[in-house]
């Protein structure tokens, strides 16, 4: 968390002594008088005032942590706090995104941005993340981002206004760098004590005294991002045996017939049960997998299918009077992040001949 690294360099000074550290996780050891939504035992986690989040035992206000729910780890809990709630201002608070829309969200592949991305995907929108390098593209779009600028190669301003013609992005959402913006900003927000506030007019002073003069940097025209076609023999996990061998070995592995596809990276996956689920919903997916089916719509049918029938379907060996075994259910986007992972995949464009 940056604002510990400017508690410790002076930046944001603090009295002395202080403790610092503003997020962590942890149980509950004793609650007091007048406590009534927290027990000793409870996990909860927070991300806020008063700094001290580096102590083993501490007092902490109890309306200033959240109680977590047991499919998230401590560890994920105490990373994600701040980053979940700047995410939450910035598209519940800030501006309300909706089905439909498209949003551009830079540093796409930031602690922020995964969030950003795998949030408005839920929402069932359109994410155009900007990142630095195409190692960092592949992640952002692992965790549901549709399209991707590597900034570094092309300049993200000029870009904006190809979106807005080109693809209807509706709102471009940037974090971090946003004086860069003032001059072709349409509204300006900042956030004062977690509540959004207009700046534009101040911007757009700042931006007049202080102008950029940079010039027009495009690369090439946009294009639109063309879906991806998996083949279905790259997906094959028999080699030659009748038997098909899919186990979860550890939460981030699964093996695959035989190949071994390394989940490390994909934070939502809490527990092996998810994990097996993921490897038995691709195999019983590509099992009838036509040659123009994209990857999405490929996922579309795995969460159809689960939605209508449950958990029972990934049992190759269910009976209706047998329990279905060891499953709970994964997101899209870790079996997303699953088939992306495993090295015998192939693809071609769609429109691409077979």
């Amino acid at each position: 968390n940056f604002i510990d690294c400017y508690h410790r360099s002076g930046l944001y000074p603090l009295d002395m002594p202080h403790g610092i550290g503003m997020e962590a996780a942890g149980t509950v050891a004793d609650v007091g008088a007048g406590v009534t939504d927290l027990a000793t035992g409870d996990r909860v986690a927070y991300a806020c005032l008063p700094p001290g989040a580096y102590a083993d035992v501490r007092n902490m206000p109890a309306d200033r942590v959240v109680k977590l729910p047991d499919t998230i780890a401590m560890e994920t809990a105490a990373a994600m706090m701040l980053q979940g709630m700047t995410v939450q201002y910035l598209i519940r608070s800030t501006y309300r995104v909706r089905a439909g829309e498209t949003v551009l969200f830079h540093a796409a592949a930031g602690g922020v941005g995964l969030i950003a991305c795998q949030w408005l995907k839920q929402l069932g929108v359109t994410v155009i993340g900007t990142v630095g390098s195409e190692t960092k593209a592949a992640l952002a779009r692992a965790h549901g981002c549709d399209h991707t600028i590597l900034y570094r190669q092309e300049n993200f301003v000029d870009r904006v206004r190809e979106l807005w013609e080109g693809l209807g992005v509706s709102t471009v959402v940037v974090m971090g760098g946003c004086g860069d913006y003032f001059d072709v900003a349409d509204s300006v927000l900042r956030m004062r004590d977690f509540r959004p506030e207009d700046a534009g007019e101040e911007a757009r002073r700042v931006a007049a005294a202080i102008p950029t003069r940079r010039s027009v940097e495009t690369s090439e025209p946009l294009r639109r991002a063309v879906p991806r076609i998996p083949l279905r023999a790259s997906f094959d996990a028999s080699r030659g045996r009748r038997e098909v061998r899919i186990e979860a070995r550890a939460r981030d592995e699964i093996l695959y017939g035989g190949e071994s596809i390394d989940l490390r990276g994909l934070e939502q996956l809490v527990d092996r049960s998810q994990t097996r689920a993921v490897g038995h919903a691709i195999h019983r997916a590509v099992a009838g997998l036509r040659d123009d089916v994209s990857l999405c719509e490929l996922l579309d049918d795995i969460e159809r299918e689960l939605d209508r029938d449950g958990l029972d379907v990934l049992d190759p060996f269910h009976r209706p009077d047998r329990h279905p075994g060891s499953y709970a259910r994964p997101r899209r986007f870790e079996i997303a992040g699953a088939i992306n992972r495993l090295r015998t995949l192939r693809v071609r464009a769609q429109g691409d001949r077979p």
